[in-house]
């Protein structure tokens, strides 16, 4: 069932996907919801979002920017552009037919720094993450820095917000991008998993400074994840293989780990993903529920995405706080999943 059916091969083994490693579950999403997800792989998403930084400009100005830019390139090919979201901080452009069947957008027309392509679940996700100014937040895997620059906007500029990634081309990444919109953020190349420290010797330590930093140090974390990145669209072809699309979720679960032992209690944390499977999404959630007490799950107030697939210990109510984006959401962007928890007790 290969293209434009299916990016992966005939022999590809669906149970990939939509179970998970070990757990057995008596239900899981059919056969037809699966293939559906399939074929929604390989087409092009119907809406293109820009993320406006409104720490340098406003929507209004970019809103202006791309329908001048569009009518350039476009030319006689129907379009629609409208700023989104109850506060009209976002653009969004629906493309009703092109050529390729590929928007023919960029954001290098605009001035550097007023806003970037970004899917919208990504925005949503840090809407999610709800930072506010004067609190304590960390991005742990942080590169290329648009869900940082985000948090930095909501934030704005005010607090500390600090950024983490493991090597030096994405700390150069997350630096090139936090310049040139203007965020403050302190980043630091480390490994998520190792920057906890439990005995501070009677020392305070500067979370300025750097890792590695106390249990309970921050309000808020968020946790995009390294995955299997099986969300993207359009995808003509996936080679990946069964040993590489296994190898996330023990990493996963030991990040997420860190995360729990950073986060203050009452804090928030949000871990997302930009793929499709069960075992990095829902999985890791119903791992996580069940391996920390302390966490609680809940439906943040955007709820754009649908619920999450059947298949773990999660309960009815329990899929319906976190957010699975494919093709039955009304937004066609790409595929994602996050889920939103809340700190109640130390472990």
């Amino acid at each position: 069932m290969p293209y434009p059916n299916s990016p992966f091969e005939e022999a590809f083994n669906a149970e990939l996907i939509i179970s998970l490693n070990k757990e057995k579950c008596d239900k899981t999403i059919s056969n037809g919801a699966y293939e559906k997800t399939l074929s929604w792989l390989c087409s092009t998403p119907k809406i293109t979002s820009y993320r406006v930084n409104t720490l340098q400009t406003n929507p209004g100005v970019v809103l202006e920017a791309i329908k001048e830019h569009l009518c350039q390139v476009l030319g006689e090919i129907p379009f629609t552009v409208e700023a989104f979201n109850e506060k009209k901080s976002g653009v969004a452009v629906e493309v009703k037919e092109t050529i390729s069947g590929c928007p023919p957008l960029g954001d290098k027309f605009l001035p550097t720094g007023w806003a970037l392509l970004q899917n919208l679940p990504s925005i949503i996700c840090v809407k999610a993450l709800n930072p506010k100014p004067n609190e304590t937040i960390i991005d742990l895997c942080a590169s290329p820095g648009n869900k940082t620059t985000h948090i930095a906007e909501l934030m704005q500029n005010k607090g500390i917000l600090v950024a983490i990634d493991k090597t030096s081309k994405k700390v150069a990444q997350l630096n090139k991008r936090c310049e040139d919109f203007g965020a403050k953020v302190s980043i630091f190349q480390a490994d998520s998993i190792k920057i906890i420290v439990d005995l501070d010797n009677g020392v305070q330590r500067n979370i300025k400074e750097g890792p590695p930093f106390l249990p309970e140090t921050f309000d808020r974390i968020l946790l995009d994840a390294p995955c299997s990145a099986l969300g993207k669209r359009p995808q003509l072809a996936n080679m990946i293989t069964k040993k590489v699309l296994r190898s996330y979720v023990p990493l996963q679960k030991k990040l997420f780990e860190t995360a729990v032992r950073l986060l203050k209690i009452n804090g928030t944390m949000v871990y997302s993903t930009c793929t499709i499977s069960l075992a990095e999404n829902e999985g890791v959630v119903a791992w996580a529920l069940r391996n920390f007490k302390c966490l609680k799950l809940i439906k943040p107030s955007v709820y754009l995405g649908g619920p999450g697939w059947e298949g773990t210990s999660l309960t009815e109510q329990e899929r319906c706080c976190v957010q699975r984006f494919g093709p039955e959401q009304e937004v066609d962007s790409v595929g994602f999943f996050f889920a939103c928890f809340i700190k109640e007790a130390s472990l």
